[in-house]
């Protein structure tokens, strides 16, 4: 028996023109190709660019055109995961034996505007090399930088929380969430903002580490009579009425005649 598949590949074009607010959204634009895991917040601010380690906790930078044998990468950093997309992914602790934290900090392309809602999509996948894994993927949106001298917690409540533990080693998972902005907020933080104490943890004697690639922040669009179009990767996407979406379609192995078919609710 033959199977032919559809490829159908949506896009939309909304005119809103709702942009991404991230800038350097997967990490692509480096200062430097790094060969080791970073020492300092220093080393790690001096490698890529838009993003910065606000605390003295050492985010890493990895890039696929980096050569594992000739850089001196530790076991626990195999690179069994590769960038979700692109060449470049970043990754920090999320908790460590002696309670330490890293972060992740960017400044947005514009200030969130007060009253409207945003979404915020990115992907992680825990390093199967550290034993631990933890809930609490946090993000924090404030108005100002924040950070400390110290590779400890940043002490805020982050707006947004991933309250169930990521798992799957060596896998890609989608952290999301909706914000509704109470200020003109300027810079995003990203990270484990919770004590060891009420964070869930596997195995509190390891570290937990994460990967992280792909960031979208995006304006909801608020309309009347909000339909829902299609279903892709088993999220529901929207467009308003008088909004236009643009298809791409590639048939691939398929015998005509095709049928397509899809309904607005």
């Amino acid at each position: 028996m033959r199977i032919f598949f559809i490829w159908i590949f949506l896009f939309f074009s909304l005119l809103s023109n709702s942009q991404n607010l991230f800038p350097n959204t997967s990490f692509e634009s480096l200062k430097q190709l790094p060969c080791k895991t970073a020492l300092t917040s220093e080393e790690f601010n001096d490698r890529v660019n838009d993003w910065t380690s606000p605390t003295k906790g050492s985010s890493d930078v990895f890039h696929a055109d980096v050569d594992d044998n000739t850089c001196p990468w530790t076991s626990t950093f195999t690179r069994k995961t590769k960038p979700r997309t692109g060449k470049a992914m970043v990754g920090f602790f999320t908790s460590t034996s002696s309670s330490g934290r890293e972060y992740l900090q960017v400044k947005l392309l514009s200030p969130l505007e007060i009253g409207k809602t945003y979404e915020i999509e990115f992907w992680v996948s825990r390093n199967g090399g550290y034993n631990n894994a933890t809930n609490n993927m946090g993000v924090f949106f404030s108005d100002e930088a924040i950070g400390n001298e110290l590779k400890t917690r940043l002490e805020v409540t982050p707006q947004i929380n991933e309250i169930n533990i990521i798992r799957d080693p060596d896998t890609w998972q989608k952290i999301t969430g909706r914000y509704t902005a109470t200020s003109a907020a300027e810079f995003i933080t990203i990270g484990n903002f919770f004590s060891n104490d009420n964070t869930l943890m596997d195995n509190p004697t390891s570290a937990a580490y994460y990967y992280i690639d792909d960031m979208s922040l995006v304006e909801i669009m608020e309309c009347s009579g909000l339909k829902q179009f299609y279903k892709l990767d088993s999220i529901n996407k929207s467009i308003c009425e008088g909004d236009t979406a643009k298809f791409e379609i590639i048939l691939s192995n398929g015998i005509s005649p095709y049928s397509i078919f899809y309904s607005i609710d």
